[in-house]
């Protein structure tokens, strides 16, 4: 974080006061189970509602979600949210692949009457 992470969102001066912090909480982070610190992580995930309509004010139809990296409360880089949540490349691809495939599911799923009643 000393270097910054050299993004267009300046993550390194959101949090300038708060490095005491951040170190505190990847400490934290690395304590979780792994299962734990995967659903901790889903949880810092948010949906990203950017160009939902066209140009034109038509739906956007999306074959794959985007998401937005999020800690305090403010909107980080992909970058910073690894360091941020001590997760490396592969682990958080397999967390967005499963979000995203779960998210997906529940669209195309259709409710289903019983057929006992």
């Amino acid at each position: 974080m000393q270097d910054g992470c050299g993004c267009q969102m300046k993550c390194e001066k959101k949090f300038k006061g708060n490095k005491e912090l951040i170190y505190m909480h990847i400490l934290n982070t690395r304590e979780l189970e792994k299962s734990d610190k995967d659903m901790y992580i889903m949880e810092a995930l948010v949906e990203s509602s950017d160009k939902e309509n066209t140009k034109s004010g038509k739906k956007r139809m999306r074959s794959s979600m985007t998401y937005n990296f999020m800690y305090l409360d403010h909107k980080i880089c992909k970058r910073t949210f690894m360091m941020v949540f001590d997760i490396g490349k592969h682990s958080l691809q397999n967390i967005l692949r499963h979000v995203s495939s779960k998210s997906s599911r529940k669209l195309g799923q259709k409710a289903k009457k019983c057929s006992n009643i």
